[in-house]
This record gives C-alpha cells, structure tokens and sequence, in this order.
C-alpha cells in the first residue's frame, strides 16, 4: 500500500507502486487497472518489471454500476480504516505519518471484539 500526497498524479504513482511490488513480491506476475493508466505504463510494466498489466474497461452499453472482475480491494479497506477520527484529521501531515496510522487503526479494529466481554 502506498499513501501519496494530494499533488502526485497517477501516472507517477503508478510508476512508484509497480516498481515497489516488483523489488517486494516477484512472484506477483498480474496487475490490473482501470482504463486511466494505458500506454507507457502498461510498456513499463510489462518491458522494465516484467508483470502483465490487464486493463479493466467499463464498456459504453453497460448501465449503472457494474463490479469489475476484482475489485480495488485497497481503497475499500481504506475507506472502512477512515472511520477512526485519527486517521481521517490528520490529511495535513506528511504521507509517512499517514501510512503509520493504517496498521494502527487496523491493529484497534481487530483487536476490538477480543477485548470486549462475552457471557
């Protein structure tokens, strides 16, 4: 998981994020994405990181909302970590700060139900 700050686009994020799953997974060999990140990143991948990139298209005759294959399961979980106050106050602060909190509110919400008492 990588948190940026507000200016970087996605196209040098996703340049930072491949290169960074490729130096700690090599055996990931997949990655998908949305219809944004074409051209000289699926290259990139496929040419400098050796991953195959599958772009995930919306077609023109689908209406309303359709699940892709996999969905981003990143930014779900992401958008149920913001639920503690902490993490969503702090978006001021340096993504290092950020990135600290997740495993922090991860560690309260899943340690909650092992400490609240049952009959």
């Amino acid at each position: 998981m990588a948190v940026t700050t507000a200016n970087m686009g996605h196209h040098e994020t996703a340049t930072s994020l491949r290169t960074r799953l490729r130096e700690l997974h090599q055996d990931i060999y997949l990655a998908r994405t949305d219809g944004r990140h074409t051209g000289p990143l699926i290259n990139q991948a496929r040419e400098k990181l050796a991953l195959t990139a599958e772009v995930v298209k919306r077609t023109d005759d689908t209406k309303g909302f359709v699940v892709p294959p996999r969905p981003e399961v990143a930014e779900r979980t992401l958008s149920r970590l913001t639920h503690p106050r902490h993490v969503r106050r702090y978006y001021e602060t340096p993504p290092t700060t950020r990135q600290a909190m997740i495993p922090s509110s991860m560690i309260t919400r899943t340690g909650h139900p092992l400490t609240t008492w049952c009959d």
